[in-house]
């Protein structure tokens, strides 16, 4: 079988030409993402959501007592110092 020219007539179809593929590009892309490794993390990444709360609750009770001991140390600081006054 002989190749005709781009662009000419084929012998059974002569009213369809072929397309002159000069121009012409392909580009594909493949992606697979893994589900259970998405199901499988969602488990541990609620704990650890569970436990920063948590944490979070703990620093803000840790800070109440500190502010609450520093207060008290100055008031005992301060009554010190009157105390030495008279």
């Amino acid at each position: 079988m002989r190749a005709r020219p781009p662009g000419r007539a084929s012998r059974h179809h002569p009213a369809v030409q072929d397309p002159d593929p000069l121009n012409s590009y392909s580009l594909s892309a493949n992606l697979s993402v893994p589900i259970s490794d998405y199901i499988l993390s969602l488990a541990p990444a609620r704990k650890g959501t569970l436990a920063a709360r948590e944490s979070a609750v703990f620093a803000r009770d840790a800070e109440r007592v500190k502010v609450q001991t520093d207060a008290r140390l100055a008031y005992y600081n301060w009554l010190r110092g009157v105390a030495s006054w008279s």
